[in-house]
This record gives structure tokens, sequence and C-alpha cells, in this order.
């Protein structure tokens, strides 16, 4: 597969707007299946309402500016001729114009390509997630999802250790997975609706 990710942050006089969304850019994503998006503004340094930034060394518990800062570093690292564009992003979301924070408790758990290992892991997708929740306690987690690829047994079974927990999932009904059938929105057989695992309508 190719990443791709459902990001856009929109700079302006007043305001930094980031937007994170679970569609893709399609009339398909966006007409046919309910989706969710994540919006937040976030205020130039020097206004009297916006709360005060303080740097801290990027791991688990960044702010929220320095985690997207790295995974937009990451994530052009392999796009040629993008240093320039990456580095113009990550110095507006780490330095002292914008106070790119989020309340306690509002994490950004981003996927980046490749494999991960060492000090790194944490960083990026359920092994982040997993660190965070280390230190939550809560008898039931809720996730939403759009659309899903192929996933591994070996996968499935890391992502369960991670999440630890009674897990539910919002999961697009039947008709909605089956008009969306052309377009690989569902990796796996149709059994999993009939078998009654999953809502029909």
């Amino acid at each position: 597969g190719t990443m791709h990710a459902k990001l856009i942050i929109i700079e302006r006089a007043q305001a930094l707007r980031v937007c994170i969304s679970s569609s893709n850019v399609t009339p398909q994503d966006w007409e046919g299946v309910s989706q969710c998006i994540w919006v937040a503004d976030f205020k130039p340094a020097n206004d009297p309402e916006a709360p005060a930034r303080k740097r801290v060394k990027p791991d688990h518990t960044s702010d929220f500016g320095d985690q997207l800062a790295r995974f937009i570093e990451t994530f052009f690292r392999s796009i040629p001729d993008s240093s320039s564009l990456s580095s113009y992003w990550v110095k507006v979301l780490t330095g002292s114009r914008f106070n790119v924070k989020l309340p306690k408790g509002v994490e950004l758990i981003a996927s980046a390509p490749g494999y991960w290992k060492g000090d790194d892991r944490d960083n990026w997708g359920h092994m982040r997630l997993r660190a965070l929740l280390s230190d939550v306690h809560s008898e039931e987690i809720l996730f939403q999802c759009s659309s899903i690829g192929f996933l591994p047994a070996s996968f499935l079974a890391d992502l369960s250790k991670s999440l630890n927990g009674n897990i539910r999932v919002a999961w697009p009904l039947y008709d909605v997975a089956m008009w969306k059938r052309g377009s690989n929105f569902l990796r796996f057989p149709s059994r999993h609706f009939e078998g009654g695992q999953f809502p029909l309508n």
C-alpha cells in the first residue's frame, strides 16, 4: 500500500488549523460512509488567551506540536526534493509563533511508514498507543474505523496486546460495506457479517 496521511494543516495570520480525518479525499468516502474529523485551532503565541508554550524532549509525553512535527519529518523523508517543505512545517509547529498545545489527555497517535525498533518503536502506531494506555485504567476502549485493509494475524495479536482491554469498534454497516466492495473497502470474507459478528443494517 501507499502511505496517505489524512491530514490537513492550514496556516493563517490569526490561527493554525490542524484537521485529521478518517476519510480519504474522495466523494465516495465522504458521501456514503460515516466519517469522523478532528479539528483544532492554535492561536498565535502573542495572543493573550493562548496558553504558554513549554518545549519538552521528544518522547511519548511530548506536546502535540512536537509529535506532529516528528511525523512530518518522517513522512517526507522518503519523498524526493521535499526537505524545504518539511523544514517549513516543522518550524511552524515547533517554533515560537503558535502555541501548538492541547489539553492534558488529548494525544496524537500517528502511523509512520517503515519498520521501527528501539526507542523509535514507541513513537508510532499501536506501540505508542500501548505506551500511553499503560497509565490509563479503563473498562472499555472504543474506536472508529471507516475501512480496513488486510491485517495479518500476527499484527492483530500485537494490536490486541496494546489495547489490553474490552474493545468496541464503531464499524460500517453491511449495506455500506457491500456498496464499497469494489474499492477494497473490506479485505476479509463476507461470512463475518453473515455469521452475525457485525451488524447488517
